[in-house]
């Protein structure tokens, strides 16, 4: 199949990834216009300047952010790696068999863990 080119049928088709790639950024785009609506809400003065939220509230919006940067940042290291090592060096199916593949899989599930005992004892 060529970069560009539609898929040659009854030969070539496009994978399940790519539909899933296309219905994730459907739904993106859907919750990127309901925050611009509600930004704009906040701008026209519908909202208060402040809000009363609890400090779970507030650690809850904070983990959340934090966690997205994880995952931001792992992706951004794994892209490197990957563009550094060219179509012959690093793929997929190294990260799936090296040794320290799971490792970001363990801290994840250990920061998930940690936040939802914090917020189980406030």
């Amino acid at each position: 199949m060529q970069k560009y080119a539609p898929p040659n049928r009854p030969y070539e088709t496009y994978t399940q990834g790519f539909w899933y790639a296309i219905a994730a950024a459907a739904v993106y785009l859907i919750c990127s216009m309901i925050l611009m609506v509600n930004m704009l809400g906040f701008f026209l003065g519908h909202y208060p300047e402040t809000f009363g939220l609890t400090d779970a509230q507030r650690t809850l919006i904070l983990q959340t952010m934090l966690f997205f940067i994880w995952l931001g940042g792992g992706a951004a290291i794994f892209a490197k790696i990957e563009s550094d090592a060219g179509q012959s060096g690093w793929a997929f199916a190294d990260a799936v068999t090296a040794p320290l593949f799971p490792l970001p899989y363990i801290s994840t599930l250990m920061f998930i863990f940690s936040s939802t005992s914090a917020m189980s004892q406030s």
